[in-house]
């Protein structure tokens, strides 16, 4: 009789360490969700004015500058309700990562390298 209420109470542990676990999951991925949807909103908006204003032409035509000034202003539009340091934080922590990014893209698929840009061997 014990050994069933000792299996009982393992049981029971690891159901709600379980259940624990999956709650904590479903509002850590919510927040997260909407946290990038609306970082995605921000960044896409911001893109797009840059595009329509022709951002680009001001600095000599560099492709690399919209994305980035694009990522900074979502960062700190993201963050303008935390104050100016947290917000001017966001911004350089969007644009520093923007620019990685772009740096990448360059290094792994600029039009002199072997890859086409969808990663495929051009042929010989």
């Amino acid at each position: 009789m014990e050994l069933v209420v000792q299996g009982q109470g393992i049981f029971l542990v690891v159901f709600c360490k379980a259940y624990l676990l999956f709650c904590l999951t479903v509002v850590l991925s919510c927040r997260l969700g909407n946290g990038l949807g609306v970082l995605a909103l921000y960044y896409t908006t911001a893109k797009y004015y840059l595009n329509e204003y022709e951002m680009d032409q001001y600095l000599a035509g560099q492709q690399w500058v919209n994305p980035v000034i694009a990522a900074g202003l979502s960062g700190m539009l993201y963050k303008c309700t935390s104050g100016p340091k947290t917000m001017v934080l966001a911004g350089a922590v969007g644009a520093l990562g923007m620019s990685a990014w772009v740096a990448a893209d360059g290094f792994f698929f600029s039009k002199t390298s072997i890859r086409s840009s969808r990663g495929r061997r051009l042929p010989a």
